[in-house]
């Protein structure tokens, strides 16, 4: 078995077997594979994806590189949560504190952030003097004393993932799905928590885009979970805005302290739905339910504005401030599909077929993105209406002053014949004789 076969049997559209994909993560971790030929095969994960199966194997291979936490000897239930990051997301510094408070036993082993956001060891490391690089029996203490305890990534736990998630970030290969979905839940499978929260991030600031991908990738890790016997709970969260008023590492700790201590409030305490109130509901009255929601947030909503016009304004101005954004992504997103697209010949795949069906899948997504995001808009926006500037009822203009001037009366014992063309008026027009009382003579 060698390593270059397996790039070239990916490369080429085929799917890998479980001893294949066990062969190359172990290489990797021993050094016997290098970088460059683990950077190639992440690239072709890029192009041609994975099935579940090869995800699942990847995963499970990935977990065994390391070691895993036995948490046997602590009362109640662990519980671990990840978020998959985005702009001013500090959830994971707020959620874990609260969850101790009520009795749970919360278990943290993350990663620092990729791509554009950092992680939440990123965001911790901002306040001096904290370690997040603690002992394993420290990190058990802390669990059975506190209720809560985070770590930072080890090299004796999970270590494949810690090798691949460094090279992920040079190589252009973050927003991956089969590398995000192996990536975390090797972290949560080593965690060994009796269950599982995936926080999963979608929109403009985060790695997700489109709520349809982070379904997709809500689906694949849920499947991973459930194969390992482990207690799932997926979340999806709206990052087309930031998550509450700081961003930045620094400032986000503090405006997660704030909020511990009850001092702010926000979008991190939006409305929420109970679930005692959708209890004993049909699916048809939970629809209505939502839709009776919705419709009074929009009403609220059009109250702010003066009158019919002024909402008709309001909708068309979002409504082309969305379609505009989204266009100009949709034409980027087809340049750069028209420049990997030919890569799809190597799986003799028609290249032409392919642009077409993927162009037209994306056009789809684009129509749904700007659905959502005029919806999300209006139903979000904060609306302040301006008292419009009134018109003045009384207006001079050039052509007003001249003929005022013209019909200006003059002093009787002025001799117009002294006064040259130049020289001001002498009916106080402020203007020159020429343009004024001389202008006919």
């Amino acid at each position: 078995m060698k390593m270059y076969d397996i790039i070239v049997k990916k490369r080429n559209g085929k799917s890998l077997t479980e001893d294949e994909i066990r062969y190359l993560v172990n290489g990797y971790v021993k050094g016997e594979i290098p970088d460059y030929q683990m950077s190639a095969f992440l690239m072709t994960l890029y192009f041609q994806n994975m099935n579940e199966d090869e995800i699942f194997y990847l995963t499970d291979a990935m977990l065994e590189s390391g070691n895993t936490l036995d948490w046997s000897g602590v009362e109640g239930i662990t519980v671990d949560k990840h978020s998959t990051g985005g702009v001013g997301d500090k959830i994971s510094i707020i959620s874990g504190p609260v969850a101790a408070a009520v009795g749970c036993k919360v278990v943290k082993m993350s990663g620092r952030g990729l791509g554009f956001t950092g992680g939440t060891i990123d965001k911790l490391t901002a306040i001096p003097g904290f370690n997040t690089d603690i002992s394993l029996e420290e990190f058990q203490k802390n669990v059975k004393t506190v209720g809560f305890s985070l770590i930072s990534q080890r090299d004796d736990i999970v270590k494949a993932d810690k090798l691949i998630y460094a090279l992920r970030d040079v190589t252009a290969t973050v927003d991956t799905i089969p590398l995000i979905a192996s990536s975390i839940m090797s972290k949560k499978l080593a965690s060994n928590a009796d269950a599982i929260v995936l926080d999963i991030k979608y929109g403009d600031g985060a790695l997700m885009k489109l709520l349809k991908n982070a379904h997709n990738l809500g689906d694949v890790m849920k499947n991973i979970a459930e194969r390992k016997g482990k207690k799932v709970q997926l979340v999806y969260s709206d990052m087309s805005e930031p998550l509450g008023m700081e961003i930045g590492n620094r400032n986000e700790i503090i405006e997660a302290i704030e909020v511990l201590k009850g001092n702010i409030k926000g979008r991190l305490f939006e409305e929420s739905i109970e679930i005692a109130d959708l209890e004993g509901l049909s699916d048809e009255d939970i629809k209505a339910d939502l839709y009776k929601r919705a419709l009074e947030v929009y009403d609220s909503q059009v109250a702010k504005l003066r009158d019919e016009d002024s909402v008709r304004e309001f909708q068309k101005v979002l409504i082309l401030r969305v379609v505009d954004s989204k266009w100009t992504d949709h034409i980027d997103a087809l340049d750069q599909l028209r420049n990997a697209v030919g890569l799809r010949g190597y799986a003799q795949n028609n290249p032409v077929v392919e642009y077409q069906a993927e162009s037209f899948r994306m056009f789809n997504d684009m129509i749904g993105s700007i659905e959502f995001d005029v919806t999300r808009l209006m139903m979000k926006a904060q609306i302040h209406e301006q008292e419009r500037p009134r018109t003045e009822h009384h207006i001079s203009t050039t052509a007003t002053r001249n003929i005022s001037a013209q019909q200006s009366g003059l002093p009787s014992d002025i001799d117009l014949t002294k006064v040259k063309r130049n020289d001001l008026c002498p009916c106080g027009s402020g203007k020159k004789f020429k343009n004024c009382h001389g202008r006919h003579r």
